[in-house]
């Protein structure tokens, strides 16, 4: 009925239950168009989905979209945004950003080891003036 309340040391929570974010990024650039479920790309255009990184002050987000309009928002600091394809806002978005690549195809490279960006390249000054 009553009892104490036990001690010892807190269970150890999964580093995964804690910041899913390198799990969903590695996912998101590891995604095909067959396991997407496009067979292989839309009609006339070589893009099914994009991913892009970018540096924050405190971390790193990705977004991650497909041509059905699925977008995602991960942040390495912890949280983000999933299932916003459900609104009809998001999925044009979504599709917007993948059609914005196709120009760009030809000129971009395999990213070989999928290593996430560690340096700021744009951004305010941290001199003072």
């Amino acid at each position: 009925m009553f009892g104490r309340k036990k001690t010892g040391p807190p269970e150890a929570v999964p580093e995964m239950a804690r910041n899913p974010f390198d799990g969903l990024r590695r996912q998101a650039l590891g995604t095909s168009a067959e396991t997407a479920g496009f067979s292989p790309a839309p009609t006339g255009r070589v893009v099914y989905g994009a991913v892009m990184d970018w540096t924050l002050d405190r971390g790193l987000a990705t977004l991650f979209g497909l041509e059905d309009g699925t977008g995602s928002l991960y942040l390495s600091s912890g949280g983000g945004v999933i299932g916003g394809g459900f609104h009809e806002p998001v999925r044009q978005a979504v599709r917007a950003f993948i059609v914005a690549f196709e120009p760009f195809v030809r000129t971009m490279t395999a990213d070989a080891d999928g290593e996430m960006p560690t340096a700021r390249l744009h951004g305010p000054s941290s001199s003072n003036r």
